[in-house]
């Protein structure tokens, strides 16, 4: 009798023992795909940052300044300028919908100076547009001067990440 007991007990222990260590790896597998899928969320965050960059230090500063970030902007050669230079990039670069250049104006709010969209498209944020979507993270870009990727975040365009990255231009728009 006491070799049938000892038998089951054993018997429970290894069951035991491997329900436990079945447990264990699906938990360290689970881990582990959490890690892979936050160092990948990472790499690409950060290679969507190195081609914002790359975008920002193509843009001809002087024809920023030349900007006002009003509709007096839509037939100024240097707006025409930066909007034919931004569509030529989404030529080149089809991931992503919208490459776009924006300010703040001295009470706060963000708006676009111009965009990659064709003039007069349907999805075209006109100079001087106000972007009521900005998100307090996209404020701080412009408190801070420090870039990020967003997202992904809804507006009334889409559903996507949003890249902020901030030149050190300072001017008060009006």
């Amino acid at each position: 009798m006491a070799g049938k007991t000892a038998k089951k007990f054993s018997a429970g222990l290894k069951q035991h023992a491997f329900i436990t260590f079945l447990m264990l790896s699906i938990i360290a597998e689970g881990l582990f795909v959490l890690w892979i899928a936050n160092r990948t969320d990472l790499e690409m965050r950060n290679d969507l940052l190195r081609q914002t960059r790359l975008v920002a230090q193509a843009v001809n500063i002087q024809r920023v300044l030349a900007l006002m970030g009003t509709q007096v902007d839509l037939n100024k050669p240097e707006y025409l300028r930066l909007k034919k230079q931004l569509g030529s990039i989404m030529e080149i670069d089809k991931r992503y919908r919208f490459i776009y250049l924006m300010g703040r104006k001295d009470d706060g709010r963000i708006f676009f100076f111009v965009d990659n969209e064709p003039l007069g498209s349907e999805d075209e944020s006109p100079a001087g547009q106000i972007y009521k979507e900005a998100s307090p993270k996209l404020r701080q870009v412009f408190d801070s001067g420090n870039e990020l990727v967003e997202g992904p975040v809804p507006d009334q365009w889409a559903r996507g990440s949003q890249l902020w990255s901030r030149s050190r231009i300072r001017r008060v728009m009006n």
